[in-house]
């Protein structure tokens, strides 16, 4: 099925993980870009190696696309096109970004973004989002909500279809002017100017969250030095 004029749609029953999945397809030629959702998902991945806990019900998604832009740049046109659906979807709820890819609702994390290189120079975008549950918060790091607990009712065709238009409007956009993505970003991103403590591979930096440079590394104040950082967990 086409959806929205140029993804090629695939749903499946269930499969280990919808990346995993999709690296074994090509782009058709009738489409510019392939897209693959399954209703249940047994081993979904999360960055840094992290379970990906998939609830029957929610929307699990890869798109398979073929671009120049750079994955840390396409980290931040998801996460703004995640909330950009949420917002058109939704009314009253807080929705941000918490650096460099989690949106949350309500301070909780709703979605999770996993952006993975495949052959022939194309790029997988895995997303998950809690649309009718999310998992007990005993045993997480962050946590998590979904839409249904919050009182809205949003099947996953129709939150994947205004997404994609979300994602195709900001990936012209980028392809323009990554600063127009950066600002979008900004708008939307949690804990700006608060203190915050990053958690790197080996330690756990702690200072102001200043913002983002050009390319999206994290500006961290400490000791009136301005830290860059390019990949970590933020905490407050």
């Amino acid at each position: 099925m086409i959806l929205n004029n140029s993804w090629q749609w695939l749903n499946v029953e269930e499969t280990t993980s919808t990346n995993d999945l999709v690296k074994k397809y090509n782009i058709p030629p009738e489409a510019k870009a392939l897209i693959i959702t399954a209703k249940q998902q047994t081993v979904g991945r999360g960055r840094r190696g992290r379970q990906w806990i998939s609830q029957t019900g929610n929307l699990f998604l890869s798109q398979l696309i073929s671009t120049d832009i750079d994955i840390s740049k396409l980290t931040f046109v998801t996460s703004v096109s995640i909330a950009e659906t949420l917002s058109d979807l939704t009314n009253g709820l807080t929705i941000g970004i918490k650096w460099p890819n989690d949106v949350l609702v309500n301070n909780k994390k709703i979605c999770g973004i996993l952006i993975e290189q495949a052959d022939n120079g194309n790029v997988i975008i895995g997303v998950g989002v809690n649309l009718k549950s999310h998992p007990d918060n005993r045993d997480i790091i962050y946590p998590t909500t979904d839409l249904a607990s919050l009182g809205f009712s949003i099947s996953c065709k129709d939150f994947l279809q205004n997404y994609l238009s979300k994602f195709d409007n900001n990936m012209n956009i980028c392809q323009q002017d990554f600063a127009l993505i950066r600002q979008k970003w900004l708008e939307h991103a949690l804990y700006i100017n608060s203190l915050i403590k990053v958690s790197l591979k080996d330690i756990v930096e702690e200072g102001i969250f200043k913002g983002i440079d050009e390319q999206g590394l994290l500006l961290l104040e400490t000791n009136s030095s301005i830290k860059k950082i390019a990949a970590g967990d933020v905490f407050l």
